[in-house]
C-alpha cells in the first residue's frame, strides 16, 4: 500500500467512525483536506520525539527533544530570524553559565584556605593553656596527649579562636 494509498485508507476509518449525521456533512474539500493533513503529519515524523513534563507552580513546562530531517520551508524569513535569536540564546546561555562556573572557582579558590599556604602552627601569643573538664585523672589525660598538671588535665595547644 503507498503511502497516499494509506492515508487515504486512514481518511476513511475515521470518517466512518463519525455519527452519520456528522459524516454527511464533511464536503469532499473537507476531506481531502483531512487526508492532506494525515500525509502532512506522516512526513514530519521525527526518529526521536520525546516529550517530558517539567513541574513548575502554574500550568507547570514541558521539555521537548526532537531529532529528525528538517521539512520546514526556509524560505520563510520569520523562521529564520527566530531561527538565529534561538542559536543567539544558546550561546549566550552557555557563555553566562561557564563565566559563573569560573567566576565561583575563583571565589572559592579566594575564599577556602589552601592546605599549602596556612601558616606553621607557634605557640606564641595566641595559644594559651587550657583545662580539659572531662578528663578527670591522670591517664585519662596522657592518653590523649596532654599532660596532668596540680590535678588537672591541661592542654598546653589550645588555640582560643577554637
Amino acid at each position: 500500500m503507498r503511502q497516499t494509498e494509506q492515508d487515504i485508507y486512514v481518511a476513511k476509518r475515521i470518517l466512518e467512525q463519525l455519527p452519520p449525521n456528522i459524516r454527511a456533512t464533511f464536503t469532499t474539500t473537507q476531506i481531502l483536506a483531512l487526508q492532506h493533513a494525515l500525509a502532512r503529519y506522516r512526513r514530519t515524523r521525527h526518529l526521536v520525539d520525546i516529550r517530558l513534563p517539567i513541574p513548575f507552580p502554574g500550568n507547570g513546562l514541558y521539555g521537548v527533544f526532537l531529532i529528525g530531517r528538517n521539512q520546514r520551508n526556509q524560505a520563510v524569513p520569520k523562521a529564520k530570524s527566530q531561527g538565529m535569536l534561538a542559536r543567539f540564546t544558546l550561546i549566550a546561555s552557555i557563555l553566562v553559565g561557564c563565566g559563573a562556573i569560573v567566576s565561583l572557582s575563583q571565589l572559592y579558590r579566594v575564599l577556602s584556605p589552601s592546605i599549602h599556604n596556612q601558616p606553621v602552627i607557634d605557640q606564641g601569643p595566641n595559644f594559651h593553656p587550657a583545662e580539659i573538664p572531662f578528663k578527670r585523672n591522670k591517664q585519662e589525660c596522657e592518653v590523649s596527649g596532654r599532660q596532668w598538671k596540680d590535678n588537672q588535665c591541661i592542654d598546653d595547644e589550645h588555640d582560643p579562636i577554637f
